[in-house]
């Protein structure tokens, strides 16, 4: 019966066409009724419609009637929809886009087949567009000698370069890939301003954080990152980068320090001291206490220098220097201010009044001439001002005060 609407053709504008699904519906439908006519009409010329007879030979053409139709309509049209679900689905399953749809014929089962094969192969381009371009930007990502990433909102990595991997102290990005984004912040409190400013401003650059490394070392990083939406408004992903910074942090620190820092005794020098002591005059303003500037001069530089050289001349400064930490507390401020001049600026409390400061710095170094085999004693002339928060004086001016009473101090010694 299949082979036989096989062979059935219609000519249309001269050429020879298969069959459609449609004609074959209206070819089986059709015919059933018409058969169905014949056969009543000659069941009335032989056999009485209303008899009993007639009623059963009537019920039992109509059923093979049925039968048939049901039957030519599963094989002519259902069963090719069938095999097209059928064909649709396995490709669907093998994820394979290079797979076909297989389904002969010209009928519209057979055209929706080739519109299929249509979308599947102009999705395998693109896929493959797709794949050549995510290789290129893997090729380029690895090449950078910065970390490139991708996230999800939540921190979760989707892609990772082996830069970024091993920034962290990862042997390998599949073990990276394992932690997430909140993971590598030394801080938690700097990783959750990270994610608020990028759902608010959907971007962040050029930020130095501090993140942590495997194996639990400290590094600094300078953070880039913008967020892509998705319909809904929400955040799909995140595309960053991160370049690790420590060195350049490490010598900026460095330099901070040297330009306030006097290379040869290690105390602040007189940048130090002037930015540090401006901000402690504050502090005592905020807290009523007073404070004591204490001006040291080196007795006798210029005749080591003369009779002994200026490395021993260095070495009696760094004496000078040792002596003064030992004397007052890590917390006062010590600078060499220039020269063979020192300067501490100090809290004032009932154990470290002026006379006390004195006494103690005498003491030691009393001490340090004792136990130093030096072929001279080490001396300073010392100043004394007090700062009183309740009849306050600039610092320039504290300075010029203090100054004066070290002058006095030395003519007195000389006297």
């Amino acid at each position: 019966m299949e082979n036989f609407f096989r062979s059935i053709t219609v000519k249309i504008s001269g050429k020879r066409r298969d069959m459609t699904l449609r004609n074959k519906t209206v070819l089986i439908v059709g015919g059933t009724l018409v058969t169905l006519l014949v056969v009543m009409y000659i069941t009335s010329r032989f056999i009485v419609l209303n008899s009993f007879a007639g009623l059963v030979w009537l019920a039992a053409v109509g059923l093979v009637l049925g039968v048939v139709t049901i039957m030519l309509l599963q094989t002519q049209v259902l069963a090719r929809v069938t095999r097209l679900i059928r064909s649709i689905g396995m490709v669907g399953a093998s994820g394979d886009l290079s797979r076909r749809v297989r389904l002969t014929g010209k009928d519209e089962i057979s055209c929706l087949s080739d519109e299929i094969n249509k979308v599947l192969e102009a999705l395998e381009r693109s896929n493959m567009e797709l794949r050549d371009s995510e290789e290129k930007f893997r090729a380029i990502s690895d090449m950078a000698n910065i970390g490139v990433y991708r996230s999800t909102g939540t921190g979760r990595f989707l892609h990772a370069n082996a830069t970024m991997a091993k920034m962290f102290g990862y042997e390998s990005i599949d073990e990276f890939m394992n932690i997430s984004m909140g993971d590598l912040y030394e801080d938690a409190e700097q990783r959750r301003l990270f994610a608020e400013r990028i759902r608010e401003q959907g971007f962040v650059k050029s930020e130095e954080r501090k993140f942590r490394r495997k194996d639990g070392v400290s590094i600094w990083g300078s953070v880039t990152a913008r967020a892509h939406y998705g319909p809904d408004g929400r955040i799909e992903w995140i595309d960053g980068a991160i370049e690790d910074v420590t060195e350049r942090t490490r010598m900026e620190e460095a330099l901070r320090v040297l330009s306030l820092r006097d290379e040869l005794t290690g105390l602040y020098n007189r940048r130090g001291f002037l930015t540090l002591a401006e901000q402690q005059l504050k502090v005592a303003d905020r807290v009523k206490k007073g404070m004591l500037l204490i001006f040291a001069d080196l007795d006798g530089m210029k005749q080591i220098n003369d009779t002994l050289g200026h490395p021993e001349g260095d070495r009696a400064l760094i004496d000078v220097g040792y002596v003064l930490k030992k004397t007052f507390r890590e917390s006062d401020i010590i600078a060499r201010f220039g020269g063979d001049e020192f300067v501490v600026l100090s809290l004032e409390t009932p154990e470290s009044s002026a006379d006390v400061l004195t006494d103690r710095l005498t003491e030691h170094m009393t001490y340090h001439n004792k136990y130093e085999n030096r072929p001279y004693k080490l001396s300073v002339s010392t100043g004394i001002a007090r700062y009183d928060p309740e009849n306050p004086l600039s610092l320039h001016d504290l300075l010029i005060k203090a100054d004066r009473m070290m002058y006095e101090n030395k003519k007195d010694k000389k006297r």
